[in-house]
């Protein structure tokens, strides 16, 4: 009986054509099981910008008219599915399903073995938050799903296709959220370092770093080119969300919402929201330099309360996140983390497996660090950090547990 019972564990079908038919049918049933919420007022901000492009007028907001735009990926994708015709709901099913057959791919390239597999993506949508029509939280969930395949697909074989299929992931992660662009940079300078010292490397490297980094100058350069900004690859909102987690006006240690601003008295909100308006005469730029001026201002003048404040945060993303899954995700994700660290210097191990390891650990990591500097901490801002862990977990699981060569 154990016997057979450790056989259906383990069970990894020969046949690619079982894993696609079972991958197909499990993101099925959950696109028909999930629960899709009605836009809200950011949902509805997201698909005015959608429309406004459809229709040549323009990436602007003529909906809150207060110049706080995303970058433009999101909104594109909107775009796209309404130029043939398709819904709000039907917009999320489909990115939905993507996403969810996405996962499996991603579980079966770890070598999880089928059972695995599917209790594995049956336990994402019990992680993530509920999703809103036409909301953001949906196109992170498949960009995040595509980085994690193709880097698998790549480290897996070494191709040109996959190289270039994992540069072009990057590239659309980043012009949803622009939050591995710090990490892009620093990785294309260790790249150069790299490839002086080792000239093959050019050849492993220049698709995954360069296409990403070509992708964004182009698209900023047009971007610069229409409207005299970045807004297409940054957005314009960073310092609006940067200056409410580091000032001195709202609490920083609580979850933020905007009526956090009407709980304070009328002197110090009048001074405060004048700050996040955008000055008269003047540009949305103008208001970056000056929050950023103030965010600076505070953080050299109140360095014990900045630090408690992103502390506090950081907690948020871990240790005392909302929801007890997103917890228990954390901690198995940690544990499995310092135990890989610890055999990666106690055996040998291949250069894939290190690789592989160090990837699941240091990405959900600088997620939750990079999440934490700004204001937003609620359970909506977990779809990424979430996925990260869980498939890192999966990811060095595998590499710790299975793998005995060195390369």
């Amino acid at each position: 009986m154990k016997s057979k019972f450790t056989s259906i564990l383990n069970y990894k079908p020969s046949r690619e054509r079982v894993w696609y038919l079972t991958g197909i049918c499990i993101a099925v049933v959950l696109t028909i099981l999930e629960n899709f919420l009605s836009p809200g007022p950011d949902a509805n901000l997201y698909f005015g910008l959608g429309n406004n492009l459809l229709n040549g007028v323009g990436y602007i907001d003529n909906i809150r008219n207060d110049y706080i735009l995303p970058p433009i990926g999101h909104p594109l994708l909107i775009s796209l599915f309404s130029l043939i015709g398709l819904s709000g709901l039907l917009f999320n099913k489909i990115i939905f399903f993507a996403a969810i057959f996405f996962s499996f791919r991603v579980f079966r390239l770890a070598e999880t073995s089928l059972l695995t597999s599917i209790i594995l993506v049956f336990l994402i949508p019990v992680v993530l938050p509920s999703f809103i029509i036409y909301g953001v939280e949906v196109s992170l969930f498949l960009s995040s799903v595509l980085v994690v395949l193709t880097l698998l697909m790549y480290v897996s074989n070494y191709t040109l296709l996959n190289g270039i299929l994992l540069g072009l992931s990057l590239f659309g992660f980043l012009i949803i959220r622009p939050l591995l662009l710090p990490a892009l940079i620093l990785c294309a300078l260790i790249a150069v370092m790299l490839i002086l010292f080792r000239k093959k490397m050019f050849r492993l490297l220049a698709p995954v770093l360069g296409i990403p980094i070509i992708a964004l100058v182009i698209t900023s350069a047009v971007s610069y080119s229409n409207y005299g900004d970045s807004r297409y690859t940054q957005g314009t909102y960073s310092a609006i969300t940067l200056f409410c987690s580091f000032n001195e006006y709202i609490d920083l240690k609580a979850t933020y919402y905007s009526d956090r601003w009407n709980e304070i008295p009328v002197s110090k909100r009048e001074e405060g929201i004048r700050l996040l308006s955008i000055p008269d005469n003047g540009k949305w730029k103008d208001r970056d330099q000056i929050l950023k001026r103030e965010v600076t201002n505070f953080i050299i003048e109140h360095p014990k309360d900045a630090i408690e404040a992103f502390l506090w945060r950081l907690k948020k993303f871990s240790f005392g996140a909302d929801g007890i899954i997103f917890r228990i995700v954390f901690y198995c994700w940690l544990l499995i983390s310092i135990f890989s660290v610890f055999r990666i210097f106690s055996r040998p191990m291949s250069v894939k497996s290190k690789t592989l390891i160090l990837f699941s650990l240091l990405l959900p990591a600088y997620i939750i660090g990079v999440q934490a500097i700004f204001v937003y901490c609620g359970s909506r801002y977990y779809v990424v950090p979430a996925l990260f862990m869980i498939f890192g977990t999966v990811i060095m699981c595998k590499n710790t547990f299975l793998n005995k060569s060195k390369g």
